[in-house]
C-alpha cells in the first residue's frame, strides 16, 4: 500500500520549471495582454539565469502595463549589465521615450478598456531569447536599404564617362635617350693634395707654438719647485756637506729651467713666424 502511494506521489508531483520554460510562458502571457503573468514569468527566468535581455523584457512589460517608473528601473538594470553598444542604444530610447511622456502634462482620463474589447491587435512580443546559455541575440534597430531607380523604360543606361579628349590623343612618351658614360674624375697628384691640405689649415705654426707653451710650462714649473725646495732647505740648520748638496741640486734644476724657457721662446718665435707664412700664402 504505501509503495503505491509512494508512486501515486511522484506521478502527480509536477516537474520543476527551467528558466527557457519560464522565459516561454512570459513570451505567451506578453502576446495575449497578460502584462503582469508575463513579468512575473520574465521574473521567475531571471532568477534562474542573469540574462540581460529578461531585464529588458521585464521593463517592455512593466511600459506595457502603464508602469513607467518600474519600466524605467529595469530599463536602467539593463544598461548596467549590458554592452553591446547596439543593444544599450534601444534601451536608451525606451528610457527617453518614457522621460518624454513624463514631462508632457497628463491627458484626460478615459474609459478604460483592454485591447481585445476595442478591437486592437495585442502588442507585439518583446525580443527573444533563444540561447539562454550563451549571450541572447541582439536588439538591432530597423535598418533602411536605398537602393538607385531603375532606368526609365526606352532610355539607355548612363555611360561611365572615358579620359578627356586631351589625353585619348595624346601620344605615349618615348624613352628618354641613354646619355654616354662618363669617365671617372681622375684624382689629384699627392703633391697638389698635400699642398691643397696644407693651405687649409697651418699645422705646423700651430704645433710649433704649442710645443713651446709646453716648454715653457715645464721650465715655469722646474723653477717654481727648485726655489720652493730651497726655501725650505733653508728653514733649518743643516750640516756642510748636505748644504753644498742641495745647493748644487737646486743649481742643476735652475739651468734646466732656464734652458727649457730658452727653447719654450724660441719655439713660439718660429711658430710665429710659420703662422705668419701661412697666412700670407692664403
Amino acid at each position: 500500500m504505501s509503495l503505491v502511494l509512494a508512486l501515486l506521489v511522484a506521478a502527480g508531483a509536477a516537474p520543476e520549471k527551467d528558466a527557457k520554460a519560464w522565459y516561454e510562458e512570459g513570451q505567451l502571457h506578453y502576446r495575449l495582454g497578460e502584462f503582469d503573468d508575463a513579468i512575473a514569468a520574465y521574473k521567475e527566468a531571471y532568477r534562474l539565469k542573469h540574462l540581460p535581455a529578461l531585464l529588458y523584457n521585464i521593463g517592455l512589460a512593466y511600459r506595457q502595463a502603464k508602469d513607467s517608473d518600474k519600466a524605467r528601473f529595469y530599463f536602467n538594470q539593463f544598461l548596467g549589465d549590458e554592452t553591446d553598444p547596439k543593444k544599450r542604444a534601444a534601451a536608451q530610447k525606451q528610457v527617453k521615450e518614457l522621460d518624454e511622456l513624463a514631462a508632457k502634462p497628463a491627458a484626460p482620463a478615459a474609459t478604460a478598456a483592454s485591447p481585445e474589447a476595442a478591437g486592437a491587435a495585442p502588442p507585439s512580443a518583446p525580443p527573444s531569447v533563444e540561447r539562454l546559455i550563451a549571450e541572447p541575440p541582439p536588439i538591432e534597430d530597423e535598418v533602411v536599404v536605398t537602393r538607385a531607380a531603375p532606368p526609365a523604360p526606352g532610355v539607355p543606361p548612363p555611360v561611365p564617362p572615358g579620359p578627356p579628349p586631351s589625353e585619348r590623343s595624346r601620344p605615349s612618351p618615348e624613352p628618354a635617350p641613354e646619355l654616354p658614360a662618363m669617365a671617372p674624375r681622375s684624382k689629384p697628384p699627392p703633391a697638389v693634395a698635400e699642398a691643397s691640405r696644407s693651405k687649409a689649415f697651418p699645422w705646423p705654426g700651430v704645433a710649433t707654438v704649442a710645443g713651446g707653451i709646453v716648454l715653457g710650462g715645464a721650465g715655469l714649473y722646474l723653477w717654481q719647485h727648485a726655489n720652493g725646495a730651497l726655501g725650505a732647505f733653508s728653514a733649518a740648520p743643516h750640516p756642510r756637506s748636505e748644504v753644498d748638496a742641495q745647493l748644487a741640486k737646486t743649481d742643476g734644476q735652475l739651468t734646466l729651467a732656464a734652458a727649457l724657457g730658452g727653447t719654450s721662446v724660441a719655439a713660439l718665435a718660429v711658430g710665429a713666424g710659420l703662422l705668419s707664412l701661412s697666412s700670407e700664402a692664403k
